[in-house]
């Protein structure tokens, strides 16, 4: 017999139990308790068993305790019988494990002080790997969740392949090494401080790749794989249910391999392919600035000299909330080829950057979060703004362009806090406090 680990103790003292030792049992928190965040595309036809296959899903809360374990059915995939997630614990370092279909319960944390604790759970590898269930969480007993932080204003959704997966990213072979928290998706959503969907897949192209489907029959699914058994009795997306301020396109890179590059598909093709899937994705999101990328798996040029010949057809005929963006190319390091952790980063963060100009367009200020003094989060931001400063101040002072003051609020820094700002009408406003100087630190936010 395998020697059993400490999540297998807990039944043994229940066995014990019976008879005639007491035991603590756990609080099982169900997955439709409304202290449970929700990001990515997720079928809530059951509320009890909600079901995903896209990685970076994610499921946060605050917990009370010392311990909570993940409640988790995972199904064999197409490609690979094991799924990999991450769980981070009060933001401290990712530590990822394996889910398989043989385990239910996962202990996620434990030992842990007697307070209350933040908890993020997260899918990091691919559809094919199959779907699973969330069934909820284990918590000490006679403990409970606590409301947990409100998910980012700044919404951003990914439309892509491996690279937005990624794919081998920490090198070594497949599944192990797939770890879609380290890709550039991930990366620039948290450079932003967004919530973001990864509607992204291995091998996938515009009109030709190595997936079974093009990103014109997957983009609007809630489950991409549509031979899984369970399948959402609806698995079309509702988009409605997510609608991003901002909309990443990065894809061309299989079309390139599968054919393209020697001649097999022509340029017409992939750009009236290309122009197909932007329509679709502007007719689902009508206010998105959609960004479309090159590759940074590709030097031939031609891949993105033809994305941005599309761009600048949008743009003329009057739609000039699309962009072209160009990521450096990689140095590699992941399997098979594919960007490796620190590309990950580097275009993670140089794509951030440039979100942020387009922010500034929209607000005609710098969205700067450098600001280690007196920091305020999302900019540009829609009804509540996050507060964080080393600075003592009992007031922040709310003025518009012209310098009139509109609001003042009542607040006790340095620390953190949150203020209520949906009663502000869109436009940008110089938030400001006094330092020990009593000189103005200002910050302006643009609201939308």
């Amino acid at each position: 017999m395998k020697k059993l680990f400490k999540p297998t103790l807990i039944v043994a003292f229940v066995v014990i139990s019976n008879i005639g030792m007491s035991a603590q049992p756990k609080t099982i928190i169900s997955p439709d308790n409304q202290n449970i965040r929700y990001m990515g595309r997720i079928d809530f036809t059951n509320p009890d068993k909600p079901l995903f296959a896209y990685p970076n899903v994610a499921i946060k809360t605050k917990f009370e305790g010392t311990s909570i374990d993940l409640l988790l059915k995972d199904y064999d995939g197409n490609h690979f019988a094991d799924n990999y997630f991450v769980s981070i614990i009060d933001s401290n370092t990712p530590v990822k494990f394996k889910v398989t279909s043989g385990q239910q319960v996962y202990p996620v944390a434990g030992g842990l002080t007697d307070n209350t604790h933040t908890v993020e759970i997260i899918k990091v590898t691919e559809s094919y790997n199959g779907e699973c269930q969330f069934l909820g969480f284990q918590i000490d007993s006679a403990k409970n969740l606590v409301t947990p932080d409100l998910l980012p204003d700044l919404k951003i959704e990914f439309f892509g392949n491996s690279i937005s997966c990624g794919y081998g990213i920490e090198g070594g072979d497949q599944p192990a090494s797939d770890n879609s928290y380290k890709a550039y998706a991930a990366v620039a959503a948290r450079e932003l401080n967004a919530q973001f969907h990864t509607t992204s897949y291995s091998g996938i192209g515009v009109v030709k790749g190595f997936a079974p489907f093009v990103m014109n029959q997957m983009y609007n699914l809630t489950i991409a794989v549509t031979s899984y058994d369970p399948l959402p009795a609806n698995n079309t997306w509702d988009f409605t249910r997510f609608v991003p301020d901002i909309a990443i396109v990065s894809l061309g890179t299989n079309d390139y391999n599968t054919g393209w590059s020697s001649g097999s598909i022509t340029t017409e093709t992939f750009e009236t392919g290309y122009i197909d899937l932007i329509d679709k994705i502007r007719s689902a999101y009508p206010n998105a600035h959609i960004v479309c990328t090159n590759s940074p798996m590709v030097s031939d040029a031609m891949l993105g000299n033809s994305i941005s010949e599309v761009v600048d057809r949008f743009n003329i005929l009057g739609d000039e909330k699309v962009h072209y963006f160009s990521f450096s190319l990689m140095e590699g390091g992941g399997f098979n080829g594919h960007p490796g952790v620190a590309d990950g980063q580097t275009n993670g963060k140089e794509l951030a950057s440039y979100i942020k100009t387009i922010l500034s367009q929209i607000s005609g200020v710098e969205v700067d979060k450098n600001n280690d003094d007196f920091t305020l989060y999302p900019n540009p931001s829609k009804n509540s703004l996050q507060i964080k400063s080393d600075i003592k101040a009992d007031f922040i002072e709310v003025s518009d362009l012209e310098g009139k003051v509109i609001k003042t609020f009542k607040i006790a820094l340095p620390g953190e806090a949150a203020i209520d700002i949906s009663q502000f009408k869109k436009g940008i406003y110089v938030f400001s406090i006094l330092d020990n100087s009593n000189s103005h630190i200002v910050k302006k936010i643009c609201t939308l």
